[in-house]
This record gives C-alpha cells, structure tokens and sequence, in this order.
C-alpha cells in the first residue's frame, strides 16, 4: 500500500503598500488623480463606450484618496484577519442598491439615445447627477475603509493603482468606494457559503476578476501564491479562513457578525458556539438579563 504525499502549503507572498488616507466627493479632490482624466475620456466617449467601461463617477461619490507617501510592508495574519472581520461586518445592501438603480436609469436613457447630440448631452446630466447613498451605511462603510486602508493600503495597487515606486508624483492616487463595496460584498459571499453545506453545489467562482500569480522558487523549491493587488489579497485570505473552519457568527447583543474557530492566532479566536462578539458585549447582555429578572421578581 503506496503511502499518500501530502502537497506542502504554498508561500502566500504579499506585500502592501501603506500611506496615510482621506475620503472625498469626487468633485473635492485634486484636479489631477488617476481617475481624474480617465472620467474625462470615459464621459466624453459614446454611449456604447461609456457603459462597457462600468464606470460611473456622480459629483457625490465617495472616493478613498492618498495624502502621503507610501511605505512597502508585509501584513501579518492577524491585520488581514482583522480587516476581513471589518468587511463581513459593513452593511451594503442599500449602497448597493443605490447604484444597481443609478445604473439601470442609466442604461435606459442612454440606448434610448438616438443621436450623438443626445448622447452627449445625456452623459454630460449624468454626471452631474449625485447617487444619494444610505447616509447610515456610508458613513459605516468609510469609518471601516479608512481602518483597513491605514492597516493594508487601498484595494487596487498593483492592478489600476501602481506601487510607490510608479507613482508620478503630480498625480494623486484614488479609488472609488464602489470597489471597496464589492470586495465586502464578496467576503459576505465566501462566509455564507458554509450554511450550503447540506446541498451538493459545484465549487462557486467569488472573484473573477482578482488574480493569483504561481511563483517558483529555489533552494528550497517552493511554491509561492502572489496576489496580483490588495483586494486579490484580501479575497484569497477570507477564502482561506473559511476553507480553514473559520465561520462568521452574530452576536446576541449589538447583532454585528463576529468570526469564529479556524486557524487563526490563538489570541483572537472565538471558541466554537461564542454568542457575542467581545467581552463588552457579554457583560452588557448578562447585566441586562439581570436587571429584566430583579425587575420581575420586585
């Protein structure tokens, strides 16, 4: 009987890179960003031209923007953790919802076009057009993307967004919020698939457009995953923490979705079948149920 090989775990080999953050409308910050001429070219285009590209940029848009220098760092297991707890806890639906609308809007005004006069006058509406996001689940989302970007940068360098060592310096980095929307969007998707374990489903695509790179080293040979950008990074790890028995649970007192077991740093893990997500919590819940109980009894 032939003994089985197990394949050694490959080398996650990241590398981020981290500056200091603000958030802005997109009509706020400097004239010159990444995205700046690119909406230029992309309003100024045809109609086909404008909804291929998947780009959309109201006046009110928020958009995460780099204030300084970047520095090269490698994140620990326990900062990507942290930030993939962040993203399983930022509530999108309405966010979502907003630009599922906007875009729909958008696409019917735009086909309905019939003259390339029109088209541009209606690209040039749209754009002045705000989006008028859920104030509450903005305001989470931009709390939670500063964290995390102070932690592990913006989502798209290395695809979009270049390293330090690219950038020009008269050009300011930015990156719309749309981005960081679906990146948790996803991290949701990845932990809901543990409650379809009972059903037989093939193996679900979660990022299709975030790519992994296989390297190959010597002395010793080993096998390295480089992800292609920060969000590719991000999507690969929270995968990896569900695969690894990581599950995503809501605590009983504020109802905010908390992570449990895994192979995570010992220090942070949840026993199985915790019920609330920090100790601040519990207290809270237990001294509650008392008080509810002295107030029966009396």
């Amino acid at each position: 009987m032939s003994a089985t090989t197990q394949m050694p775990e490959p080398l996650f080999d990241f590398q981020c890179w981290v500056g200091k953050y603000e958030i802005r409308r997109f009509d706020e910050p400097p004239a010159k960003t990444n995205m700046a001429a690119f909406a230029a070219e992309v309003y100024g285009g045809s109609a086909a031209e404008f909804l291929e590209s998947d780009f959309d940029a109201p006046p009110d848009a928020p958009y995460l923007l780099q204030v300084s220098a970047a520095k090269s760092l490698r994140p620990s297991r326990k900062v990507l953790d942290y930030a993939v707890g962040l993203l399983l806890q930022t509530k999108v639906s309405e966010l979502r919802r907003a630009q599922e609308v906007r875009w729909s809007d958008i696409r019917k005004r735009l086909k309905s076009a019939t003259s390339r006069r029109r088209e541009l006058y209606e690209l040039d509406k749209i754009r002045t057009e705000p989006i008028n996001f859920d104030p509450d689940q903005l305001s989470a989302l931009k709390r939670n993307v500063l964290a995390i970007a102070r932690c592990i940068g913006m989502l798209n360098v290395g695809e979009g967004i270049p390293d330090r060592d690219e950038f020009d310096s008269n050009v300011t980095p930015c990156e719309s919020l749309r981005d960081w929307i679906a990146a948790a969007d996803t991290v949701q998707l990845i932990f809901s698939l543990r409650n379809f374990n009972e059903f037989d489903l093939p193996p679900q695509m979660i990022a299709p457009h975030d790519h992994l790179n296989l390297l190959l080293s010597s002395r010793p040979v080993r096998l390295h995953i480089q992800p292609s950008s920060t969000r590719a990074a991000l999507i690969y790890h929270a995968a990896q923490m569900v695969a690894q028995g990581t599950t995503s649970r809501t605590c009983n007192k504020c109802g905010k979705p908390f992570l449990e077991g895994g192979e995570r740093d010992p220090r942070n893990k949840k026993r199985a079948g915790s019920r609330f997500c920090s100790d601040k919590c519990r207290y809270e819940f237990h001294n509650e149920a008392r008080r509810k109980a002295k107030a029966t009894i009396s």
